[in-house]
Order: C-alpha cells, then sequence, then structure tokens
C-alpha cells in the first residue's frame, strides 16, 4: 500500500467456502513499531460486501523523565550560586577601596 493507492487494497472474488465450510477472513496489521496503536473497524460495504479500516495511530511511547523539570532546578540552582560567589567578591573589592 502506498499514498498513490490511498492507502487501501481491495481484495476480489474470494471464495466464500471450501469444502462446504464457509471461510471466514481476518486482516491485520503487523508492525513492530511501538510507537502506533493499531485499530480495526469491521463493517458492512454498500454492496453487501465486508470493509475492513485499519487505522495506524501515532502514540508517544517516550518515557517521561522528568528531565525539563531537573534542568530547570539545576539552572536555578547554579544561577543561585553564580549569585552568591559574586556577592563575597563583591564586598572584598569594597573593603579593599576602603583601606
Amino acid at each position: 500500500m502506498s499514498e498513490a493507492n490511498a492507502w487501501s487494497y481491495t481484495w476480489l472474488d474470494l471464495y466464500q467456502y471450501a469444502d462446504g465450510a464457509q471461510i471466514v477472513y481476518t486482516v491485520e496489521e503487523i508492525s513492530n513499531d511501538a510507537n502506533y496503536l493499531v485499530s480495526y473497524i469491521v463493517g458492512e460495504g454498500t454492496n453487501g460486501e465486508v470493509v475492513w479500516q485499519i487505522t495506524n495511530t501515532f502514540v508517544d511511547v517516550t518515557p517521561d523523565t522528568g528531565d525539563s523539570i531537573g534542568s530547570m532546578f539545576m539552572l536555578m540552582i547554579f544561577s543561585m550560586a553564580g549569585v552568591l560567589l559574586m556577592v563575597p567578591a563583591g564586598r572584598k573589592k569594597e573593603h579593599e577601596n576602603e583601606a
């Protein structure tokens, strides 16, 4: 399947019976990509035919590591440390100027 055929395929003239027993056809999407959730809808077409609609929906399975909060916390800590280091240096210069 491809975009050129509108991501669809039609099986025509399938046998309904084999050795007197009705044949049951199934369709299954086979994928190794955990980022897609497959769903199926089975219905009846306008001429009584069975219609399968298979939909692949993207699902972000990236684990939430909380890294954005951790990064913001670390940035805040380093910023505060930088300010605290500058304060004593400024006071030292004031004391040197007084002498």
